[in-house]
């Protein structure tokens, strides 16, 4: 199985618009098959962007996200920063690191203009 960027970061928006741990059939992402769904909850586990619990489901673990998880959506929310990053990847295969760091640096140029346009407001 390849990693792909797009069901990792559509798995972190689902479980952020839904606040409470879910089973990973509950995710219902039907654009994707649902081993890949679970191929990839697992690699996101590995890489603490989220967390099975027992949580109130003694039978089923469920998921949430971890600090982490939210740190990275937080990056990778906002489309056109998302597309910039994919774009400037290209179809090099890069780190999760190296990827996450690409949008950093677009979220940091992208703040660096808002404050550029405030201070010339004022």
């Amino acid at each position: 199985m390849k990693r792909n960027m797009d069901l990792l970061r559509m798995i972190l928006m689902k479980l952020e618009s839904i606040e409470t741990p879910i089973p990973v059939e509950a995710l219902e992402l039907y654009v994707y098959p649902r081993a890949m769904i679970e191929d990839h909850v697992h690699i996101m586990e590995q890489a603490n962007l989220i967390e099975r619990t027992w949580l109130a489901h003694p039978d089923k673990k469920l998921l949430q996200m971890t600090w982490h998880g939210h740190e990275f959506l937080e990056l990778a929310r906002d489309q056109r920063r998302w597309i910039r990053a994919k774009d400037k990847v290209g179809t090099a295969g890069v780190t999760f690191d190296v990827f996450s760091k690409i949008l950093s640096n677009l979220m940091e140029d992208d703040f660096s203009q808002v404050l550029a346009r405030a201070s010339h407001a004022v």
